[in-house]
């Protein structure tokens, strides 16, 4: 078994994953920020220990009593003996004085807090997670960028989302697809298919309508592959959701290393 840096799994509410064959901990997919910043659980039912609260929430939601919204967070980890929060709330200037606030509570109850990259600038002791998505460049350049200025905090969030670009592309701004259309793609079309080792990620090229198209997405041997540069790295840990994870869990999880295939650039 390799050695991958610490994961934690978001999961949607009793989508509890299999036993796996290393340490996992598991980010609850059911909290969000409820109208005049207060914090709301989806399935009160289910009784959850452990792992994160994973919360959600929009721009207009993270306005209100933030001292009360800290105070319900805090005392929701401590009932629930959990580790910390992972926010997952929209990217907007809106939350940034939530993002604070918060990072400053939990690091007076010795809680972790998780934030993407947006909020890093608002936070003193969050973990930062970058995305791993890129539409160029390397992923181990961007994660030595964002080391570079944000030292031991930087954590990887593996997004699996495929993506189409038609190009060229200066922007660098592409399509998401669902699993279903890029499927359909690589039935209609055929194409050779590809790893890219500055990406860490599965692609494809094809032409339509006399326009070249590019497609990137990840199966087993590039999650793993960016597991691999996580640790190598050093990162502080990774995170990664069940649902997109779950399909390629067998091939990730191998205990010998498998090769994404002989194509690469």
């Amino acid at each position: 078994m390799p050695q991958f840096p610490r994961l934690l799994l978001a999961i949607s509410p009793g989508n509890i994953p299999p036993r796996l064959p290393l340490p996992t901990e598991l980010a609850h997919m059911t909290y969000r920020i409820g109208p005049r910043c207060r914090l709301l659980r989806a399935y009160p039912e289910q009784a959850l220990t452990g792992g994160f609260l994973m919360i959600s929430g929009t721009a207009s939601s993270c306005i209100g009593n933030l001292d009360r919204f800290c105070r319900q967070v805090v005392s929701e980890c401590q009932l629930r003996h959990a580790a910390g929060v992972i926010a997952n709330w929209e990217l907007a200037s809106q939350c940034a004085p939530l993002a604070t606030q918060l990072d400053r509570a939990l690091t007076q109850a010795q809680l972790e807090f998780w934030v993407p990259e947006y909020y890093a600038g608002a936070t003193i002791n969050a973990q930062i997670f970058i995305s791993s998505q890129l539409s160029g460049g390397s992923l181990a350049a961007r994660l030595q960028e964002a080391f570079d200025r944000w030292g031991h905090r930087i954590a990887l969030a593996i997004e699996c989302t495929p993506w189409v670009f038609q190009l060229p592309c200066p922007s660098g701004q592409g399509t998401p697809l669902e699993r279903g259309l890029l499927q359909q793609l690589i039935t209609d079309y055929n194409p050779r298919l590809w790893f890219s080792e500055a990406l860490c990620t599965q692609y494809f090229t094809y032409l339509r309508k006399e326009q070249l198209h590019l497609a990137l997405f990840d199966n087993g041997a590039s999650i793993r592959k960016k597991l691999e540069l996580a640790a190598r790295r050093g990162l502080s840990g990774v995170i990664l959701s069940w649902d997109e994870l779950a399909p390629f869990a067998q091939e990730v999880f191998a205990p010998t290393q498998r090769r994404p295939g002989g194509n690469r650039f």
